[in-house]
Formats: structure tokens, C-alpha cells, sequence
């Protein structure tokens, strides 16, 4: 190394020629006297050789900015000889091309600087690397350090670019940044007492749409008392959305306990004078002086039919408050397929034979027997039939049934298929919603409240298996309910079917 490398102004820097590998070729005599080694100590060296165990973050950093090209004038620690040093090391090209690092103790920098300048490091790194944001302030409120997450809060950092510099916002006034906003006016006001001192402040502030808990720590030097405070802000906006949403959803979920209690407590109010009416009808209907006059029985009549029909509605209500309230039992029994479809065809017959249409069934002999609750059954089916028999005019309804083998109950599949007027796509999708029907004009025309399919399928539903839709504009509808063999949690009786099931009694009017 040439003399005239180490020809510069007498200050205490040694100085190391290295290669492009930051192989150390030459040590100068200054630098083998400052750091008390010997210059083949060091010389054929990889300078990473010489960087501390204990600043292996100051190492990365090194070698980052020398591979990137940049500047390098930093703090670093190196071993040499048998101690550790605290260094300001830079590195310089010579004219000639040559590479060299200039290494400059830290004056008085023993184990106690060097601990604590690594001790920086890792403050620095906890509050840079923090998902909080973080700022810390002097005795008189001006910024000393922030990290990233505090300039991205405060919305001094866009997407359309950055609005401050960093390095602008450091030694700023806090109150100059934050104190004009509404939102901060209690924490100025807390930063600006005594109470900074020996008082830990925390709340929550709206920032930008967002939701911001805010605390703030007093920092104490040992020597000189307060020195700072440290401010965390903590991003809260997703737990506040979540908790709104939570008391919605239970605002929502008692407002829909409340309405299905009334519905149920309307429905039993309803039924019994409803009850009374329909008796009374049926009874005058059987007198034999009534039955006479013509007028008075259709009277009659029109009272019975209207009498039941709303009684069927009003069930359907019922029916719809209980499931909405999670109170809808199952009271499964056992029975043949094959005869509850003898009788639910035989109460359809009228309905279907109405419109004069074709009707036909295919039930194979060994479909076998069910477990579940043969009353919502027929009631599903009792509807799906009447609704294929009211829109269709002059065609063919088909009804079948089929025994699908599954585990861990075989399904049990009814098929209700008409040639009427069909459904449109975008009607399918609300046909299965509470009081929804195919369109307005459906209502008008055929009558009916919407409620049967949807608690139709929820009856499926409830028993563990679905109601299905295939329709076409104009090419007819096919309705599949899919049911387990075994109704979910329905025990099996001892022996078969289940001669006189408990008495219950189902409207057979079907409600669409």
C-alpha cells in the first residue's frame, strides 16, 4: 500500500485497503496502533471476519449498502485482537480505482457504550418493526422518533404518494400535526399538563374513518426525570366494525325472536274464533232444514271453505314463527311410502282433477317404509301437488317416488313434474323466500300468500334432507324432495309401523 494512502489530516483513523470480496490486502500502521494488533492479524482477512458477534444487524446493514452501492457511514462494531470496538467506519474509492475503509474509534466506548449502543438498535427495531404505531416525543412534545405504521395512520403517506417527508416530521411540533383535529383535542390537552408525568392516558379517537386507541407512557431517565412521552396508537377499526356487526346481528335476532312470539301468540288468538266459525258452518251444513235451502247452504259453504282457508294460513304463520324460533319439533313415526301416497293422492284427487289434467304416479311395491314425520311429509307434498294442479290447465302431473341406497340412511326421493306455465330463471331465485311467489301477477291470478315452498323446504330441511327446483319458462316445473329414511335423532320403535301415531291434525288445503 502506498505511503500517500495514509497521508491525511492527523486525526485518529486506521485505515484498511480491501478488494471488490472485501478481502483486507493492506492495514495502515495508524490503524495496527490504534487497536493494538499486528498488521498480519488482520491482512488476508475477509473484513465480515472482523464485524462483532454482537452487531450482527450492523453487519447485514454493511453489507447491504455496499452491495447496493451506497454510502457507507455508519456505526459498527469490530473484534480486533481480543476486545471488542464501538467504530464509525466509512467507505471511500481511491482515485486509482482501490477500496478503503476508513475505521474511527468512539471515543470512551467500552462495553458499557458498546451494550448500550446495541441496546439503541434494539429500540430502534421494536419500534420501527411495531404493527402499532408509535411516536415519541422530548420534554417539549416535538417528534425525536417515529416508525412507518404512525406516518401511514396519520395519513401523512398516500397511495397517490407521500405527503410529508419523514425526515420532515421529525423534530415537529406533535400539537402542530395532530392538536387542529377535533379527535385529539383530550390528548393535547393531556400532553400539555403536568399530568404527562405520572399519568398514564388512554382512549379512543376517530382518524380518517378509522378507530384509533390511543395511550401514551411517560419515559424517565434516572438522572434528569421526565425526558418524553412515548404515544402508541393502535389500529381498532376491524374490531369496532366486527362489534358493530355483533350488535346488529343480535338487535336483528331479537327483533326476529319478538316477531315470531307475536306471530304464534296472533296465530292462537286467531284460531280459536276461527274454530268456532268453521264448527258452527259445519254444523248448520248438517241440519236437515238447512240443507234445504239451497242459499243458505252455499252460504254456508263460502263460510267453511273461507273459515279453512284462513285457518291453513294461519297455520302456516304458526308453523313459520316456530322454525324462525327454533321451537318447530319433529315427531317422526314409522310408516309405508307407499300408503301415505295413497293418501295424500286420494285428498289431492279434487285439486287436480280440477284443471283437467293427467295424472300419474309411479310408486314401486318395495319402496319401503320411513321413519320421520308423516305429517310434514304429506303437508310438503299435499302443497307441491296443489300448485302443479293450479298451474297447469289440460296436462299431465306426475308423481314419483324412489329409494335411493346411502349411508347412513338411504334417501328417500318424491318427484312432483307438471307441463303448466314454468318459472323463469330469475323468479327461482326468490320462489323459496318467505311471502314470495314467481311474480305479482301470480298472486293476483292464482292466489295464495307465498308461504308453502318456502316452509316447504324448510320442513326437507328440518328433517335432514332439501327441496330442489328444475322448471322452464313455458315447459313445466319438477319439485324434488330429498328426505333420509330416517328422520336426524329419530330413534327406531320396537317392531314396524307404527299402527295409531299420536293424533294430530294437519289442514289437507295446501297454502301456496
Amino acid at each position: 500500500m502506498s505511503e500517500t494512502i495514509w497521508q491525511r489530516v492527523g486525526l485518529p483513523v486506521g485505515l484498511l485497503e480491501v478488494d471488490d470480496r472485501l478481502i483486507v490486502r493492506d492495514a495502515s500502521p495508524a490503524f495496527c496502533r490504534i487497536f493494538e494488533v499486528d498488521a498480519d492479524e488482520v491482512v488476508g482477512e475477509a473484513f465480515d471476519e472482523l464485524i462483532s458477534l454482537r452487531d450482527r444487524r450492523g453487519g447485514r446493514e454493511f453489507h447491504r449498502r455496499v452491495a447496493a452501492s451506497e454510502h457507507v457511514d455508519m456505526l459498527l462494531g469490530l473484534t480486533l485482537g481480543d476486545r471488542d470496538h464501538l467504530t464509525r467506519t466509512r467507505v471511500f474509492r481511491e482515485p486509482d480505482g482501490r477500496r478503503v475503509v476508513l475505521v474511527e474509534p468512539v471515543a470512551g466506548a467500552g462495553d458499557l457504550l458498546f451494550d448500550l449502543y446495541n441496546s439503541e438498535r434494539r429500540w430502534e427495531q421494536i419500534i420501527k418493526k411495531a404493527v402499532e404505531g408509535v411516536v415519541v416525543l422530548d420534554a417539549e412534545n416535538r417528534i425525536v422518533e417515529h416508525n412507518d405504521r404512525f406516518f401511514e395512520m396519520m395519513g401523512f403517506r398516500s397511495t397517490r404518494g407521500v405527503l410529508l417527508s419523514e425526515d420532515a416530521l421529525r423534530g415537529s411540533d406533535l400539537f402542530d400535526l395532530l392538536g387542529v383535529e377535533e379527535g385529539f383535542a383530550e390528548l393535547v390537552a393531556h400532553l400539555e399538563s403536568e399530568a404527562t408525568r405520572h399519568v398514564r392516558y388512554q382512549s379512543t379517537v376517530v382518524h380518517r374513518d378509522r378507530w384509533l386507541d390511543v395511550s401514551t407512557t411517560a419515559v424517565i431517565a434516572p438522572i434528569h426525570g421526565y425526558i418524553g412521552t412515548c404515544i402508541v396508537f393502535h389500529d381498532i377499526t376491524e374490531q369496532r366494525q366486527a362489534e358493530l356487526l355483533l350488535r346488529q346481528k343480535e338487535a336483528a335476532e331479537a327483533a326476529n325472536v319478538a316477531k315470531s312470539r307475536f306471530l304464534a301468540n296472533m296465530s292462537h288468538e286467531l284460531r280459536t274464533p276461527l274454530n268456532a266459525i268453521i264448527g258452527y258452518s259445519e254444523m248448520l251444513l248438517e241440519d236437515p232444514e238447512v240443507s234445504a235451502t239451497s242459499d243458505l247452504t252455499d252460504d254456508l259453504e263460502k263460510i267453511r271453505h273461507s273459515g279453512s282457508h284462513l285457518l291453513a294460513l294461519i297455520n302456516n304463520i304458526l308453523d313459520l314463527s316456530k322454525i324462525e324460533a327454533g321451537k318447530m319439533e319433529l315427531w317422526p313415526e314409522a310408516f309405508n311410502v307407499r300408503t301415505m301416497l295413497d293418501g295424500v293422492m286420494a285428498t289431492a284427487a279434487p285439486l287436480l282433477a280440477k284443471n283437467d289434467n293427467v295424472v300419474e304416479v309411479r310408486c314401486p311395491r318395495d319402496v319401503g317404509k320411513m321413519h320421520s314425520d308423516l305429517l310434514k311429509i304429506r303437508q310438503v307434498l299435499l302443497n307441491l301437488l296443489s300448485n302443479a294442479g293450479k298451474f297447469t290447465h289440460g296436462g299431465t302431473i306426475s308423481v314419483s317416488v324412489s329409494r335411493i341406497p346411502s349411508t347412513p340412511e338411504d334417501i328417500i326421493a318424491f318427484s312432483v313434474s307438471d307441463t303448466g306455465i314454468g318459472i323463469s330463471a330469475d323468479a327461482q331465485e326468490v320462489l323459496f323466500e318467505d311471502f314470495s311467489q314467481a311474480d305479482a301477477t301470480t298472486s293476483r291470478e292464482f292466489g295464495g300468500t307465498g308461504l308453502g315452498l318456502a316452509l316447504s323446504r324448510r320442513f326437507c330441511r328440518l328433517m335432514g334432507g332439501d327441496l330442489t327446483l328444475r322448471s322452464e319458462l313455458g315447459a313445466g316445473s319438477t319439485f324434488t324432495v330429498r328426505l333420509p329414511a330416517r328422520a336426524p335423532n329419530a330413534a327406531a320403535p320396537e317392531g314396524s309401523e307404527a299402527s295409531e301415531p299420536v293424533q294430530r291434525v294437519a289442514p289437507d288445503e295446501a297454502i301456496a
